[in-house]
């Protein structure tokens, strides 16, 4: 009785936890969308002329495309007896390059032991990593203490650029690829 109490607790304390994480990284993106507004705002009065946005049926073609990436990864990936995953993804297609990018995200939610989080990005017609970064907790350690076990994006130049926290991680996808979280 007590051990399943133990277990209830610990998983709702987990649960609260990541809500409080997902709460801090919307008020970052709120926070950067606000700033890319900005900027755009002060690049269109000024003359220049932007890259045209991608059409409805680019978009469509991306997210179905996306959709199928995520499911046939899903399928080949398992959880197991020790862990539970919870798996989103986002896509994005950028018309500069004629490509659909996708990232998948996978937050460790284990039985007894310690969480992590993943994410990593790929063009989903090539199935090529452009991104991987790998975060999981240690004992006796604020979450913000622990660095990034794996954290890179490869830039539009073939270059790896390595970040050592998840705030680098997602500047650079989205500064590379137009990927949020």
């Amino acid at each position: 009785m007590i051990r399943s109490t133990f277990i209830f607790i610990a998983a709702a304390i987990m649960i609260i936890f990541y809500q409080l994480l997902q709460l801090q990284r919307l008020r970052s993106e709120l926070k950067e969308v606000k700033t890319n507004n900005s900027k755009k705002e002060q690049v269109s009065s000024a003359g220049a002329s932007p890259i045209p946005p991608a059409s409805l049926e680019q978009q469509s073609r991306c997210a179905k495309q996306a959709e199928a990436f995520f499911f046939t990864w899903n399928r080949d990936t398992r959880s197991s007896k020790t862990r539970r995953e919870s798996r989103d993804y986002t896509n994005h297609f950028d018309p500069s390059v004629n490509a659909c990018f996708i990232q998948i995200k996978s937050s460790l939610i284990p039985i007894g032991g310690q969480f992590g989080e993943s994410r990593f990005i790929s063009n989903v017609n090539e199935s090529s990593g452009l991104a991987d970064y790998f975060w999981i907790s240690q004992v006796n350690k604020k979450y913000w203490e622990v660095a990034p076990m794996q954290c890179y994006v490869v830039g539009r130049d073939g270059q790896k650029h390595y970040c050592s926290s998840e705030e680098e991680y997602n500047n650079l996808a989205r500064s590379t690829y137009g990927i949020n979280q």
